[in-house]
């Protein structure tokens, strides 16, 4: 299975105003970027990347990808439309260029993803062949980073199986977040994408469609939801602001000491 990636880099979320968080050198070492590191992070057997990319970032979004992609990887670029339209919306106006039956999805803000927690993810989707796969992070206090306990909770069926994801962590009962890393059967993604109700917002922006919504959706389908645990849950850190990128990066050097 060689999965073409849509990564969703249409935030407009900065540490110093007026440059996108996701140019923002993550790797002092080698002058990686945020969105350089996610792109590297894939496996070499993906297909097409495609970058979902706003107006007032994208330019920088893209010099950046320019400088820092392995050679040979080929990366298309999608503008997303100026009005904040979700992230389901944003994953939407990339459907043009994806070619493969399915694709993963992956969140340029999210840098610390493990190639090898990628590939376990396309494996067994490629295995049970599910409407769609992700990956989930288990709580475990008091080790979980505490942002993670913001996610979004991973509602489960009587005997185990994913049924939903409740947004913002009001499931408190669940044991499980997740972290949005997902693939889904374009066919299904394509066909779904247009119903999901969107989430009325109190800040003056537009409406949104939100793709934890599909979770619950492919869960009632007869091949379901399948998940990958991922092992460390420091892997499903995101760069909000300068803490957060010093601790990724500090993540990233014991990693290379490690090794």
């Amino acid at each position: 299975m060689n999965p073409d990636v849509v990564i969703v880099a249409a935030g407009f979320g900065f540490i110093e105003p007026g440059v996108s968080k996701l140019t923002e050198i993550i790797d002092p070492k080698t002058g990686i970027s945020v969105i350089g590191h996610v792109i590297r992070t894939l496996p070499p057997f993906v297909g097409n990347v495609v970058l979902v990319l706003n107006g007032l970032y994208g330019r920088q979004v893209i010099e950046s990808v320019e400088r820092d992609v392995p050679p040979g990887q080929r990366v298309l670029t999608v503008y997303q439309e100026t009005e904040r339209g979700g992230t389901a919306d944003a994953v939407r106006s990339a459907l043009p260029e994806v070619t493969s039956d399915e694709f993963l999805v992956l969140f340029a803000d999210m840098p610390l993803w493990r190639t090898r927690t990628v590939e376990a993810l396309i494996r067994i989707h490629e295995a049970k062949r599910p409407t769609m796969s992700m990956a989930t992070v288990a709580l475990n206090e008091p080790s979980t980073p505490p942002p993670l306990r913001g996610y979004g909770r991973v509602g489960r069926a009587p005997d185990g199986m994913i049924c939903g994801v409740f947004a913002d962590g009001t499931d408190q009962g669940s044991r499980s977040v997740n972290p949005s890393l997902y693939i889904f059967e374009t066919r299904f993604f394509r066909d779904h994408v247009g119903l999901i109700p969107p989430r009325r917002r109190t800040d003056g922006y537009s409406d949104e469609i939100d793709l934890p919504h599909l979770v619950a959706v492919a869960a009632k389908k007869a091949r379901g939801v399948a998940e990958v645990l991922v092992e460390d849950p420091r892997e499903a850190l995101g760069i909000n602001n300068a803490a957060d990128l010093a601790t990724a990066a500090a993540i990233l050097e014991r990693r290379r000491l490690q090794t």
